[in-house]
């Protein structure tokens, strides 16, 4: 499946969004996350890069939202949200 990164400034922040079943998510990886797991601040497209860079993992995110798992920092600051 495609997961699309938008970056929304209001929540300073890249959001992916898709649908799993009946159900809608969005998954919202802060940008402050992305500049600590870095070291240092990265422009838009470095940012956007590290998001894709590190799918797999923020998807765990969702995964352990919906089976109850647990996850290993940083992807604890990685924010689920369940929409309709």
């Amino acid at each position: 499946m495609n997961h699309p990164v938008e970056y929304h400034a209001e929540r300073n922040a890249y959001v992916i969004e898709g649908p799993d079943g009946e159900h809608g998510f969005r998954i919202v990886v802060p940008v402050e996350l992305i500049e600590d797991e870095v070291g240092r601040p990265l422009d838009a497209a470095g940012r956007e890069e590290w998001v894709h860079a590190h799918l797999p993992q923020i998807l765990q995110a969702y995964t352990a939202r919906e089976g109850g798992g647990f996850l290993q920092e940083p992807w604890g600051r990685v924010l689920v949200e369940e929409v309709e």
